[in-house]
């Protein structure tokens, strides 16, 4: 036994440790040098990104409350002068025109009103009307009529889209009083447009929306689409806030369904709302200029904090390349020991082989065998070989298969596995070659294997061929005899006859299994050989089989090829076979799938003459039963339907297999 080589315990380290942990250093300096700055540009970042959005909310809640006095002004102007006018109303409205071409005159120029109207607080009734001509009064305005009696106070609301013209208008209503109750209501209505100009000198730019909500929660002013949203209901959200609380900022969707940071605020004086929507782009943009700012920081930092750790790294690795190739090297020779200490007993030769970019091929290790198996020496299998050189032991078909299996491992990386004979200087040996293949870093393909020496084997196989050739062949002349005494002997020819058909069909069978050497024969070829006596030629469509290729175990190809003798034997004879239109169809399937897997098998015959059911079993009715029960262990189940005899032969799944 040859000494170890002497190694350390560090000698036997994989490369790929030492790799790692500095993989891991260098992570670990990049990650320590960046993750200050890293931080310092968060921060900075963040800061500036708070104060750029405080500033802008600073100026959406400055412009909301803007728009809010601009509002509330508007409308107190106008329930100014409505209220001025009130108090010269008459009792019974009739001086209601006089003032109206007197005063009203001026303010309907200065203020845009439409129309004015005197409206009896009892009876809901319009008492006089100045201007455009009034329609019938509706349920709703009636209602805010009245909410004007019980409060006492003005009240500004927009027409509803449904009940207004085609440009909405807002409604004044002002309550007239005689002797300290209010007998009348005096309503102006003007057009929205001018809330709506209001709107647009304060909007902050052309995309941010800004309305004005009556407290009914309708839009009666909007500097963007007013033509299709004044008169209509604000959206959910929004009115959901806006009854919380009387100012707020939240996101939300606007009519247009765009994103926008909507900011309301409530006059307490009017009841009317004013509300901005920002869009989310405008609102959003500086964090966006900020993470884009950070981003650009950390990526430089963790650039520069990269180049750092590799030049710092880069001095380490180059000391310790050295040391790992020392390690490599101190590792293989230790492997190459510990495999010919154990190759050195093997009956047989472990290699490795390998197959260049090139196509040529070496041996780097074989076991000390090579040279009684292949009469080649090791020091000569290490160098290069070329197809020139392996012809030497493998000649003709051999060589072509040894390279066409070597070239299909390579491409597919599958384990390889050849028989071949090869020739040494003691005459040709037969070797089975077995190795599992993988990809090396430089484009070569490594085999790990060994070489079996299957001599032997291969002859022990040749003489058990020979020893079923000579039984089958023995066995066949034993059927003949025993056909040749049974003509001999029985007095009827027929029965003769149906005897020697059933030795017949027995012969098929053995020849189909002598064929395999006795591993199992093709269910369809049973079939074919059995039928073929009754098929009037090769064009002969009458008999038709059907099914999955399987491979029958010998038990059951005998029985079978005896019950399959007996059902043609009968149909030749009474059944479909017995005319020229008859058919018969085989087909069977293997169900593996089933909690008692089997093999069916059905023969279904046609066209023949009417079947009626016999009076009693004859002898090939329970040949057909009882040798697939008694045999197989499974059933044969005859059916006697007058269009024609059915026969299900079913039998365990063991013995049949699916054929490759």
């Amino acid at each position: 036994m040859q000494a170890a080589p002497d190694q350390s315990t560090r000698s036997q380290r994989t490369p790929a440790a030492p790799a790692m942990r500095r993989r891991l250093y260098l992570v670990a300096i990049a990650a320590v040098a960046a993750v200050p700055i890293l931080l310092f540009a968060a921060a900075l970042g963040y800061n500036q990104a708070s104060r750029e959005r405080s500033n802008l909310e600073e100026r959406v809640w400055r412009t909301t409350r803007d728009a809010a006095m601009e509002i509330d002004q508007t409308l107190g102007r106008h329930v100014a002068a409505l209220e001025a006018i009130s108090a010269f109303v008459a009792p019974d409205g009739s001086d209601l025109e006089e003032l109206q071409q007197g005063a009203a005159a001026r303010l309907r120029n200065q203020y845009g009103w439409k129309r004015l109207r005197l409206v009896d607080a009892r009876t809901m009734k319009v008492v006089a009307s100045v201007g455009e001509p009034a329609g019938e009064m509706h349920a709703r305005v009636a209602e805010q009529i009245a909410q004007v009696v019980r409060s006492g106070r003005p009240l500004a609301t927009v027409l509803p889209r449904e009940l207004g013209d085609a440009v909405p208008r807002v409604v004044i209503r002002a309550p007239v009083l005689h002797d300290g109750r209010i007998d009348m209501v005096l309503t102006a209505e003007i057009d929205s447009r001018v809330l709506g100009d209001v709107l647009r000198r304060v909007a902050p730019g052309a995309q941010w929306t800004v309305a004005a909500i009556d407290p009914a929660f309708r839009i009666g002013g909007r500097n963007r689409a007013e033509e299709e949203f004044v008169g209509t209901a604000i959206t959910s959200s929004l009115r959901e806030r806006v009854e919380r609380s009387v100012e707020s900022f939240f996101f939300s969707l606007n009519k247009e369904g765009e994103r926008v940071y909507t900011l309301f605020i409530r006059s307490q004086g009017t009841g009317w709302t004013v509300a901005i929507g920002a869009p989310a782009a405008v609102v959003e943009q500086p964090l966006f200029w900020s993470n884009l700012t950070m981003l650009g920081a950390g990526g430089g930092t963790v650039l520069i904090a990269g180049l750092l750790a590799f030049f710092l790294v880069g001095n380490f690795e180059r000391r310790q390349h050295a040391e790992e190739e020392l390690h490599a090297l101190a590792a293989q020779a230790a492997t190459e020991w510990r495999i010919s200490e154990i190759a050195r007993n093997f009956p047989g030769v472990i290699y490795r082989r390998v197959l260049h970019p090139d196509g040529r091929v070496s041996y780097p290790f074989a076991s000390s065998g090579v040279e009684s198996l292949l009469g080649i020496s090791v020091d000569e299998l290490r160098g290069p070989l070329s197809m020139t050189d392996l012809s030497r032991v493998l000649q003709g078909d051999h060589l072509a298969r040894w390279r066409d299996a070597l070239d299909r491992s390579a491409r597919e990386l599958t384990p390889f596995k050849v028989e071949a004979p090869i020739h040494t200087r003691g005459g040709v040996r037969w070797l089975r070659s077995m190795a599992v293949p993988h990809r090396q870093e430089d484009g070569s393909i490594a085999w790990d294997g060994v070489v079996l020496d299957i001599t032997e084997e291969r002859r022990a196989d040749e003489q058990r061929r020979l020893l079923m050739a000579e039984l089958d062949h023995r066995v066949r002349n034993i059927l003949a005899v025993v056909s040749a005494i049974a003509s001999a002997s029985l007095p009827d020819a027929g029965t003769a006859e149906t005897f020697r058909g059933r030795l017949r069909a027995l012969a098929h069978a053995h020849g189909l299994l002598a064929e395999t050497g006795w591993e199992g024969a093709s269910l369809e070829k049973l079939l074919e050989a059995e039928l073929a006596p009754y098929r009037l030629g090769a064009d002969d469509r009458r008999i038709t089989l059907e099914g999955e290729p399987v491979s029958l175990k010998p038990a059951a190809a005998q029985s079978l090829a005896l019950a399959i003798h007996e059902l043609a034997t009968n149909a030749a004879k009474h059944g479909a076979l017995s005319v020229a239109c008859g058919e018969v169809r085989l087909a069977w399937g293997l169900d593996l799938a089933a909690a008692d897997p089997e093999l069916c098998i059905r023969w279904m015959e046609s066209g023949g003459p009417p079947v009626h059911a016999p009076g009693r079993r004859g002898f090939g009715h329970r040949l057909v039963e009882e040798s697939i029960r008694h045999a197989l262990g499974g059933h044969a189940a005859l059916e006697f339907p007058e269009g024609g005899l059915r026969c299900t032969i079913k039998m365990p799944a063991g013995h049949a297999v699916p054929a490759i």
